[in-house]
C-alpha cells in the first residue's frame, strides 16, 4: 500500500512538470512570434508591439517650418497600413502631397492645409516605395514610405 501511494505521487509530480514545461514552451513561442525584428538601417517599423502593424504615425515637429523634417522621415510598413501625419508645428501651415508611388498604386489624395493639432491619413496597400513632401517646404520636408 505504501508503495502505491508513492508511485501515484511521483506520477502526479511528473505530469505537473510536463504540463508546466508545455506552458512555458507555448508562451515562449507566442513571445517570439509577436516580437518585432530588427529594422533596416534608416527605417523605422510602424509598430513597437508587432511586425504586423496596421497603423503608423508621422509627426510634423514643432520647428518644421524652420528646417526640421517629418519625424520619422523614412519608414517601412506592411500593406494595408494607415499612416497618420500629425501637425505639431505652430509656426506655419503644412500639407502632405505624394510625389511618386509604386507602379500600379493609386496616388493617395493630398492633405488639406494642416495647422497645429490637425491630422491627415492615407492607407497604403500596394507594395513599393512612396515619396511625399510638404509642398510649402519641399526643399527639406520630404519623406519615404516603403510598403513591403
Amino acid at each position: 500500500m505504501q508503495f502505491e501511494g508513492k508511485r501515484r505521487s511521483a506520477l502526479s509530480t511528473t505530469s505537473g512538470g510536463v504540463i508546466l514545461i508545455a506552458i512555458i514552451i507555448i508562451l515562449g513561442v507566442g513571445v517570439y512570434l509577436f516580437t518585432p525584428g530588427p529594422t533596416q538601417s534608416g527605417t523605422t517599423q510602424a509598430s513597437t508591439t508587432t511586425p504586423y502593424a496596421v497603423s503608423a504615425t508621422i509627426s510634423i515637429p514643432s520647428g518644421a517650418s524652420g528646417g526640421l523634417n517629418f519625424s520619422p522621415s523614412d519608414i517601412t510598413v506592411t500593406p494595408g497600413t494607415t499612416i497618420t501625419w500629425t501637425d505639431q508645428d505652430s509656426a506655419a501651415v503644412h500639407d502632405i502631397a505624394f510625389t511618386s508611388v509604386p507602379s500600379g498604386a493609386s496616388t493617395p489624395g493630398s492633405s488639406p492645409n494642416l495647422s497645429t493639432g490637425d491630422t491627415f491619413q492615407a492607407t497604403l496597400t500596394t507594395p513599393g516605395t512612396y515619396h511625399y513632401e510638404c509642398q510649402y517646404h519641399s526643399s527639406w520636408m520630404q519623406g519615404v514610405i516603403v510598403v513591403s
